[in-house]
């Protein structure tokens, strides 16, 4: 993202509601959470798979690339409970 771009979103957003894993500012603009539109338009079927891959994501190549394993690590863990509620909210579900 431009430096440009990223200095407008944050003079948008107010710092105090977001975090940089749990609740990213860049994932939280407008009026809906990306999580929350992808899941309307996957279902939580594809939101699962969705989640899981990202988990996959930042275990594998990504966690200690980029200079940023804490962060990588977080995130998995984020991306992992995301898994853990689609999996309790779906459970008995046939797909």
């Amino acid at each position: 993202m431009s430096k440009k771009i990223e200095t407008f979103l944050e003079d948008m957003i107010d710092d105090d509601q977001y975090d940089e894993i749990e609740k990213p500012k860049h994932y939280n603009k407008g009026g809906i959470e990306t999580y929350d539109y992808i899941k309307d338009v996957l279902g939580e079927r594809g939101t699962l798979y969705y989640c899981w891959g990202n988990f996959l994501k930042y275990t594998g190549h990504r966690l200690l690339e980029k200079g940023i394993p804490t962060a990588n690590a977080r995130k998995a863990m984020w991306y992992l409970r995301k898994v853990r509620e689609l999996l309790q909210t779906t459970e008995g579900k046939k797909w």
